[in-house]
């Protein structure tokens, strides 16, 4: 067993954090268009000194600008993507978790037998199950979500 908990979550699911590293990235610019789009409809629609707005090289008018569309299809594309995200980092957590308590289970089984003559059951079986469950959550966080608060944080 690897001596830092990190190392064992790179060792095993290196592909996999990766993979999550890049839908964070992909995340990044929908993030600012959510963020951008309203303050340019509220300035150039509500402040325009004209009756028509160009954006992107398109006239529009001032209604129009309003209700445009690109809000509404920059939020549901970031929040499909939030949601992609946080269910393939579901997916890795469970992932990791399992081999870690094959990993463990694969450990306690090296004791002599002695041992399990001496200590409960429900000892062993809180230590695999109960005491590796908060572990799971940050297996699949370990990469990803610190890199999507930072650039959170830096977009903002």
């Amino acid at each position: 067993m690897e001596r830092t908990l990190f190392s064992f979550i790179w060792k095993y699911s290196k592909r996999d954090q990766v993979l999550l590293l890049l839908v964070t990235l992909i995340t990044f610019p929908f993030l600012y268009a959510t963020l951008e789009l309203p303050k340019r409809i509220i300035n150039d629609a509500i402040g325009a000194d004209a009756d028509t707005v160009t954006l992107w090289g398109v006239d529009m008018g001032k209604v129009q600008f309003l209700l445009c569309g690109i809000y509404l299809v920059a939020v549901l594309a970031h929040g499909l993507l939030k949601m992609r995200l946080n269910t393939m980092k579901g997916i890795v957590s469970e992932r990791m978790l399992r081999r870690l308590r094959y990993t463990l289970i694969a450990r306690m089984l090296r004791f002599p037998r002695s041992y399990f003559r001496t200590t409960s059951q429900g000892e062993l079986v809180s230590m695999v199950t109960s005491e590796a469950e908060p572990m799971g959550g940050l297996m699949g966080d370990a990469l990803a979500q610190p890199v999507f608060q930072a650039g959170q944080m830096a977009i903002i």
